[in-house]
């Protein structure tokens, strides 16, 4: 079982501006090698596939990069924290978007006892710049 709020504490804490998600990737492919046939793909993203017998083909998808802090100072929490406070946890990208990656991969493991049918992770990177691309070279690999 994945924890997700622990999986998204440890990508919170990896700085991963666009250009720079390598170590975020890293953490990321870890993970996702204890459910399924992971690679690094076109543009460092992360790929998956996870094949259970006939059904739909399903894809969870995200970018792992996250827009500068701007001024640390005026963070109620250091922005790649990953702490928890009243049951929040605060970070850049927890929210955009790494709360949702994070989401996905528990929520597939989860889900494994169920899942009939191929299941495809697609985490890119370059959101900011070049997520479009990336994902279409991405696509064309699956």
């Amino acid at each position: 079982m994945i924890d997700p709020q622990r999986l998204l504490a440890g990508l919170v804490r990896i700085p991963s501006l666009s250009g720079e998600e390598g170590a975020a990737a890293d953490f990321l492919l870890r993970t996702l090698r204890t459910l399924c046939e992971v690679e690094l793909g076109p543009g460092g993203a992360v790929l998956g596939v996870l094949e259970r017998g006939k059904g739909p083909t399903i894809l969870l998808t995200g970018h792992l990069d996250v827009v500068p802090p701007g001024d640390e100072g005026a963070w109620s929490v250091p922005p790649f924290s990953g702490e928890v406070q009243a049951g929040f946890l605060y970070g850049r990208g927890a929210v955009d978007m790494k709360g949702a990656i994070a989401a996905q991969v528990a929520g597939a493991a989860k889900a494994l006892v169920e899942l009939r049918g191929r299941l495809l992770f697609a985490y890119v990177t370059h959101e900011e710049t070049a997520e479009g691309v990336v994902l279409g070279r991405v696509l064309d690999r699956l």
